[in-house]
């Protein structure tokens, strides 16, 4: 194969190699930014989870009407970050669905406990009716499972991010690495190859040089430098033809000066 072609080929397949390494590279640190930004998503639900279990329980102990519209309002915000959450990851997606599931359950209880107090005398209090204090520890419960589920899926996002993280800095080494490959490739199988076959061509031709026409030069590669050995044998082959012309026609001319001379002797 040819010197030119091997370079060309050897190109082609960094280039190869290089492309799907670069893309994946790109891919890679893509996916992990978008995880980072579902990570900070997740820490603003945990964070709303417990705003909500703030509110409720101040509402449960002074009933302010205040209090009610923030926790509905702080619910309706959490909802919207919670379906905002678009993963990827099956399991991850299942947490999500399990937390929206969740907040719905809390927002039922919350509700229930709601229309509870709105509804109880004034003159009795509520703190103490059995009642009220189960929907109390269901409305505890329910927070700690949201708080559970959101913890599990920050952690989730997080552990994903991480191994992107490394298969990102993975990718970057295997570049660095397909790059040295390749030089050393190139200069093992090319460079190195070609300087030996012309420092071969180069004595060989030293040998011709010296007046041996007869020497041959031995062709070992199918490639330029096989070419240029060609075409000095055969450039040496017509020298020889033609130096071997050159010498008979000397001895012809030697030899019919010399006839002459006899001739000339023998007239005198």
């Amino acid at each position: 194969m040819k010197i030119r072609s091997q370079f060309i080929i050897s190109l082609i397949v960094f280039g190869v190699i290089l492309i799907a390494t670069v893309a994946s590279v790109i891919l890679t640190s893509q996916q992990t930014a978008y995880l980072s930004a579902q990570k900070e998503q997740a820490a603003t639900i945990q964070q709303g989870a417990s705003n909500l279990n703030y509110l409720s329980n101040y509402y449960f102990l002074y009933q302010e009407d205040l209090k009610l519209d923030q926790w509905r309002s702080a619910f309706n915000s959490l909802s919207d970050d919670v379906s905002r959450l678009k993963l990827n990851n099956p399991a991850q997606q299942t947490l999500v669905n399990n937390l929206d599931g969740d907040l719905q359950n809390l927002h039922s209880v919350f509700e229930t406990v709601v229309s509870y107090l709105q509804n109880a005398p004034r003159n009795v209090s509520v703190r103490i009716d059995p009642q009220f204090q189960t929907q109390w520890i269901r409305m505890a419960l329910q927070n700690q499972v949201i708080a559970v589920d959101v913890s599990q899926l920050s952690q989730a996002i997080t552990n994903q991010a991480d191994q992107l993280s490394l298969m990102s800095t993975v990718l970057v080494f295997i570049l660095f690495g397909t790059f040295g490959v390749y030089l050393l490739t190139t200069y093992l199988l090319i460079y190195r190859r070609a300087l030996n076959s012309i420092s071969n061509l180069q004595a060989e031709t030293k040998i011709i040089g010296s007046g041996n026409l007869d020497h041959r030069i031995k062709i070992v590669r199918q490639d330029e430098v096989g070419e240029l050995s060609q075409a000095f044998n055969q450039m040496t082959a017509n020298l020889k033809t033609v130096t071997s012309c050159k010498a008979d026609l000397e001895n012809e001319v030697a030899r019919r000066k010399l006839a002459e001379t006899a001739l000339r002797a023998s007239e005198q």
